[in-house]
Order: C-alpha cells, then sequence, then structure tokens
C-alpha cells in the first residue's frame, strides 16, 4: 500500500508539472497569434442614399448609449466627422433631410462567434451574450485517502494553470453593438406609405400587440453595426478608443 501512494504522488507531481508546461506554452502561443491588433467594423445591411445637393445637406443626429460601460461617448465625434463631410447639423428634425439615429446596445468582451451572430442577428436582434466560464472535474474510487488527495490535485493544478495563464496572456475581444436608422425626407410628391406591428410582454402570462400605419414623406432605413477589438491583453481603456473610432467612421460614410 505504501508502494502504491508513492507512485500515486508521483503522478501527481508529474501532472502539475505538465500542466504548468502545457499552460506556459498555451500562453505563449496565444501571445504570438495575438500580438497584432485586430479591429474591424461591419454591417448587417448596406444603406444607400439618394445624392442631394448643398441647400439639403442637412441632418438631425441622435445617438443613445444604453450599455453600462462608462465613457463611450460617440455623440461629439459623429457629430464631427458628419461635419466635416460638408453637412449642416440642425437641431430641429422638421428641418433636417436626414436623421441619423443610433443606440449602442452593448460594448463588453465577448468572442468572435457571439459578434458574428449579433451581426447577423441585424436590426433589433437578439444580442449573442459571451461565452465564458469553464468546469473540470472528475470521478473516482478508492479509500478516503485517495478521494482527499485527487481533490487536492485538481484544485492544485487548476489554480496552477490559471495562474500561469493569466500571468503570461489573455486574448481579449470587446465588441461593440449598435442598431442604426437612417430616416431621409422623399422628394416632393412622394407619399411613403408605412407599416409596423409590434408584440409587447405585460406581466407574467400577458402579451400586448399595436399595429401601425401611417403616411409620411420619409424613408427609412436600418441596420446593425459590430465593432471588434482582439489583442492578447487588450484593456478597455484602449479598446473603447478603436470601436468608438470604427463606429464614428462607419456611420460617418453613410452620408
Amino acid at each position: 500500500m505504501r508502494r502504491v501512494r508513492r507512485l500515486s504522488l508521483a503522478n501527481v507531481l508529474w501532472g502539475i508539472g505538465a500542466c504548468a508546461v502545457f499552460s506556459a506554452c498555451a500562453a505563449m502561443e496565444t501571445s504570438m497569434a495575438k500580438n497584432e491588433l485586430e479591429v474591424r467594423t461591419q454591417m448587417s445591411e448596406t444603406i444607400f442614399l439618394d445624392p442631394v445637393g448643398p441647400v439639403n445637406r442637412t441632418i438631425y443626429i441622435e445617438v443613445r448609449n444604453t450599455p453600462d460601460r462608462d465613457h463611450f461617448d460617440i455623440e461629439a465625434p459623429i457629430i464631427a466627422a458628419i461635419g466635416r463631410g460638408g453637412y449642416r447639423i440642425v437641431d430641429d428634425p422638421e428641418h433636417a433631410h436626414y436623421w441619423l439615429q443610433a443606440n449602442v446596445l452593448m460594448v463588453e468582451k465577448s468572442t468572435k462567434d457571439d459578434a458574428q451572430q449579433s451581426l447577423l442577428n441585424g436590426y433589433g436582434g437578439a444580442l449573442s451574450g459571451a461565452v465564458a466560464g469553464a468546469a473540470v472535474g472528475a470521478a473516482t474510487g478508492g479509500s478516503g485517502e485517495t478521494i482527499a488527495l485527487t481533490a487536492l490535485v485538481g484544485a492544485t493544478i487548476g489554480l496552477i494553470g490559471e495562474t500561469v495563464g493569466n500571468a503570461m496572456v489573455d486574448d481579449v475581444l470587446y465588441v461593440a453593438v449598435t442598431d442604426v436608422q437612417v430616416v431621409e425626407k422623399a422628394k416632393q410628391g412622394v407619399e411613403i406609405h408605412s407599416q409596423s406591428q409590434q408584440s409587447l410582454t405585460q406581466g407574467k402570462d400577458g402579451r400586448l400587440s399595436q399595429q401601425f400605419q401611417e403616411v409620411t414623406n420619409r424613408k427609412k432605413f436600418r441596420t446593425r453595426v459590430v465593432s471588434t477589438a482582439n489583442q492578447a491583453n487588450l484593456d478597455y481603456e484602449e479598446a473603447k478608443t478603436l470601436l468608438a473610432s470604427g463606429l464614428t467612421r462607419s456611420l460617418a460614410n453613410l452620408f
């Protein structure tokens, strides 16, 4: 029995050492693969607006930021970028040829798969939550001493793997998801017939359905913009600047 315990302890020590080596190698591989910063901004739908003369280059801009991330303010940069493009920003939407309305839905750590799914879901679609966390367990049979040793091994290996990995590198991807509506005034004499329907939850079991119909002179276009920033050990302060810059450029290029 004593020999069996010595062999078990040797295996334990080998396992701990191997875990540390493998974790270090995996961290180094991630660091090399994610050394270069990768920033992307994509739209779910393309928007084409009719060209207009200088007199009609007026725009009303409304940007909302609903997530709980601080200091992700993009309205001022968007106004400045569109203004540099020759458009006059107006405070009264009735006197604007274009409206740009944007709602930042999420600025958070995520995964590439979730970011892509949020893009595919399009304007008003569901947000895919970030995938995080993992659980590792093992079931073994034997004496109480063996079970206690196994539990200690699992905790030690997990702690070493996490410590080595976190100390060396972390593959971080931040994503910003924004729903965008662009409204364009139609030419004189053109009528736009608009219909919309909503289904709202009322309490635990009830639902409320609403339908709207209107005749207007404005055309509406909707899209979703997903911006991502990915790099090893990327922090939020750096990521927010990159995400805001990509989103600003994307919206300004619509006009």
